[in-house]
């Protein structure tokens, strides 16, 4: 086993017992069944791409890779919810407000699952001196697609978060929120340069099991120190015309256009 692999799967347990935990801490139910289904969805998806960079040939890496780009598609609902309710006043009463888009992302990531393991998102797998190389076809870019829409949707209610906190309440949310920034932000460059070239080395997907690992170990920092024990932030209607998420993402469109 080599140092990657041995990364993955360190991250892989680390989300599953971060799951684990959040189902077994006292808290709102909402966020902590939402946190434990997309500590698991990021668990499966970590060990399919670990599974796919040691596959013993093409096809077998092709199979593997469906069930990747399932997990993939699977992963950000959950997430969504969370961070809609996060340390935030009445999170449940928020997630009820959000319900027609959250039905809205459940259809799109059932149609992009179903679409994954019926081998329709990839177009095939290509070598690479480094490993192999996914490459999309026209459901699997309107996947990626989906699944920015889905990265930008998650930066933006983090932000939104942290703009409404009270100063005595920032400094308990920042260290969860920054490990959060650091995979979310990782992946919104792997999934851009997917959707550039129609394809995706898998060494880079692998890469994202460090900023996973760094999120689990930053949040579960916060929660060890009970630093979001009682966090209640009040969040007004979100100005998106004033958010640095949009900001940052149409700079970056405009910087590789």
């Amino acid at each position: 086993m080599d140092a990657v692999s041995a990364l993955i799967l360190i991250a892989v347990a680390a989300c599953l017992a971060g799951g684990v935990a959040a189902l077994a801490r006292p808290g709102p139910r909402v966020s902590r069944v939402s946190f434990a289904l997309g500590a698991f969805g990021a668990a499966a998806w970590l060990f399919a791409i670990g599974s796919v960079r040691v596959s013993p040939s093409a096809s077998v890496a092709a199979l593997r890779a469906r069930a990747a780009c399932a997990a993939a598609a699977a992963v950000p609902l959950p997430w969504t919810v969370l961070l809609l309710a996060y340390a935030r006043e009445n999170g449940a009463r928020v997630v009820r407000a959000w319900r027609p888009y959250l039905v809205l992302a459940a259809l799109a990531a059932a149609f992009f699952v179903a679409k994954s393991l019926d081998g329709s998102v990839l177009f095939g797998i290509a070598g690479a001196d480094d490993g192999h190389v996914l490459v999309f076809g026209p459901a699997g870019r309107a996947m990626i697609v989906y699944l920015i829409a889905s990265v930008l949707a998650l930066l933006f209610n983090l932000e939104v978060t942290l703009r409404a906190a009270r100063p005595d309440a920032f400094p308990r949310l920042k260290h969860a929120a920054l490990g959060l920034f650091a995979a979310l932000a990782y992946h919104a460059f792997v999934l851009s340069a997917a959707l550039l070239y129609s394809r995706v080395r898998v060494s880079l997907l692998a890469v994202g099991a460090v900023p996973a690992l760094a999120a689990m170990a930053l949040i579960g920092y916060s929660v060890a120190r009970r630093r979001l024990a009682g966090a209640a932030v009040r969040v007004g209607r979100p100005v998106f015309y004033a958010s640095f998420t949009a900001f940052a993402a149409g700079a970056y469109l405009l910087a590789v256009g």
